[in-house]
C-alpha cells in the first residue's frame, strides 16, 4: 500500500511503498530537479572484457519507453554504431545495455543517452549536472 510522507524534511511529499515480502520501497521527490545518471558500470576509463555487463542508475525512477535504441546509442572505437537491448529495472532505477556483439580488444566504447531519456514525470535527462534537461 503507498503512502505519502516528507519523508526526508524537505517540505515535499516522498512516497513509500510495501513490499508483500515486507520490503519497503523508498522514492525522495526531488521537485522540478531533472533525472541524472548516479553511476556507470563500468566507470569511464576502466579496462573490462568485452562481455562485461553496462549499466547505468538514475536519480528517479524513468519512463521505460524513453529507454530505448532511439534514445540509447552505443558505439565503439572500431566497431562503429551498435544494435544493443535494453532491459529497465524499476525498482533499482538501472538501464542495462546488452551490446548485440562483441567490441574490438582494447577499443573504446562509448555509450549516449539523449535529453529524450525521460523520468516518469516527464522531465528530461540532465547529463551535465548544471539542474537543467539537457
Amino acid at each position: 500500500m503507498p503512502a505519502f510522507a516528507d519523508l526526508d524534511g524537505d517540505g515535499r511529499l516522498d512516497l513509500l511503498i510495501g513490499e508483500n515480502d515486507g520490503g519497503l520501497n523508498y522514492f525522495r521527490n526531488l521537485g522540478d530537479v531533472p533525472p541524472h545518471i548516479v553511476s556507470f558500470v563500468p566507470a569511464a576509463g576502466s579496462i573490462v572484457r568485452y562481455d562485461h555487463p553496462i549499466s547505468a542508475t538514475f536519480s528517479d525512477l524513468m519512463d521505460a519507453t524513453s529507454l530505448n535504441a532511439s534514445e540509447i546509442l552505443v558505439a565503439g572505437s572500431v566497431s562503429g554504431a551498435m544494435e544493443a537491448d535494453l532491459t529497465y529495472d524499476g525498482a533499482s532505477k538501472i538501464v542495462t545495455i546488452l551490446p548485440g556483439r562483441p567490441f574490438a580488444d582494447w577499443e573504446t566504447v562509448t555509450i549516449t543517452l539523449t535529453g529524450n531519456v525521460k523520468d516518469i514525470g516527464g522531465q528530461g535527462l540532465d547529463g551535465d549536472s548544471d539542474g537543467a534537461a539537457d
